[in-house]
């Protein structure tokens, strides 16, 4: 090889390691959602959405640095669901702790529409926050049966059909299927906001931002901002009965209230009352926090790039 074939193919080897370092750049960068210094955005009647629309959400994104979390919902019971150890099944989480948290014995018959709060175990998978859990089809059983029924608006249609390889409806009955349940864990805003967990609350008849926090010791300001809405000068926000919304927990509460069904750690508790979380591995704060900066200073730049995926 003579001394001018030898410069060309450093040259090349060098341009090809730049391209790799972008490359290796981008793809971060499209991992993470483009909003990840914002909050959610209300999902909405999209849960129900049973359609082929490619821009129907399958759920939460992954906008925050912890990959996975203790998350809650709310469940109200009904019949074939009426108890903590049927709830749990359902939701795939833990009879003695629903009891425990919600101060009622592990059996017992609780009377239609109660409101139960369920712990579960919250985790990226892609870049949609979720819970998944295993369901047996019974007859008549359709994803938007399912979604608006069964699981009260706590999984999406998209979701399911994304998670399972049935059609949205004539699935054979005993078919076993996998529910990705919504779930979120608190962005860095939140967390500097000293929120160390999300409930998903699904909305009844009624019920407006402001009750919502009420029920559980929340200001408006922080639901509405958990969730992206903004209210117009002359009407409040509109909310429509069962569908999901995130209601935000401050870890700071827990000393005023100890007793508080999201003041209760597994993994035990941090100095600053948060709870320890030892499940899985957490993306580089600091990374995070530079992608995130990158992706809000060319926001065009990396949607187009993204775009070529």
């Amino acid at each position: 090889m003579n001394t001018l074939d030898l410069k060309l193919h450093l040259k090349i080897e060098v341009q090809l390691i730049k391209l790799m370092k972008f490359l290796y750049l981008y793809i971060l960068l499209c991992m993470l959602p483009h909003s990840i210094n914002c909050q959610q955005i209300l999902l909405n009647t999209t849960v129900t959405d049973c359609s082929g629309t490619p821009s129907a959400p399958k759920g939460y994104l992954c906008n925050s640095p912890q990959t996975s979390c203790n998350s809650f919902l709310t469940f109200r019971s009904k019949p074939s669901y009426d108890n903590p150890t049927s709830i749990a099944y359902l939701l795939g989480s833990e009879a003695s702790t629903i009891a425990s948290i919600n101060n009622i014995s592990r059996n017992e018959k609780l009377p239609t529409n109660k409101t139960i709060i369920v712990p579960i175990f919250c985790s990226c998978s892609g870049n949609i926050y979720q819970h998944n859990t295993p369901y047996t089809i019974k007859k008549g059983d359709t994803y938007f049966h399912l979604v608006n029924e069964t699981y009260q608006s706590l999984t999406t249609c998209q979701a399911l059909k994304g998670q399972n390889y049935y059609a949205s409806e004539n699935i054979a009955i005993g078919a076993e299927i996998t529910v990705p349940v919504l779930c979120a864990c608190p962005t860095t805003k939140q967390m500097e906001k000293g929120i160390t967990s999300l409930l998903v609350y699904t909305v009844n008849y009624g019920e407006t931002v402001k009750s919502i926090g009420e029920a559980y010791g929340v200001d408006e300001q922080s639901i509405l901002e958990a969730n992206e809405l903004q209210p117009s000068e002359n009407r409040s926000v509109i909310l429509f009965a069962l569908t999901p919304i995130l209601v935000p927990l401050r870890g700071k509460s827990c000393k005023e209230d100890p007793d508080s069904f999201y003041c209760t750690c597994s993994q035990g508790r941090l100095a600053d009352g948060s709870c320890n979380e030892s499940h899985g591995q957490e993306f580089p704060a600091k990374l995070v926090a530079a992608l995130g900066n990158i992706a809000l200073k060319y926001p065009y730049l990396i949607s187009s790039i993204c775009n070529q995926l």
